[in-house]
């Protein structure tokens, strides 16, 4: 996990690893960080979309559920003052690339 407060920890009621064994549950202590900034002194700057790797074009492991259907996502911020407009996960289209910027951004998504 990143050692700076600008994160978030997200637990799944049904996501698995590769094996198929619970991973990231709620009610556990696992959980994937999700970093505000993109590296370490990057800054903030308005609404921007986010994954759970950390660096530039550094993508995070992937996330996958034991059963289709409705799934439980829990977010859990290390500090005061975190805001969500939206949350957005996908299988394919927005994989490897947000909807959006990284900063500054007014990209909202049709539900």
């Amino acid at each position: 996990m990143a050692t700076h407060g600008r994160t978030i920890r997200c637990s799944f009621s049904g996501a698995v690893d590769a094996n198929g064994a619970p991973l990231y549950r709620i009610g556990t202590p696992s959980a994937t960080t999700v970093n505000l900034e993109d590296a370490s002194g990057a800054g903030l700057a308005g609404w921007g979309w986010r994954d759970n790797g950390y660096g530039a074009g550094v993508m995070g492991p992937a996330i996958v559920f034991a059963t289709a259907g409705l799934q439980t996502l829990r977010i859990q911020p290390r500090e005061d003052g975190l805001g969500i407009d939206q949350v957005v996960l996908s299988a394919v289209k927005y994989l490897s690339s947000p909807p959006g910027a990284l900063k500054n951004d007014n990209t909202v998504l049709p539900r």
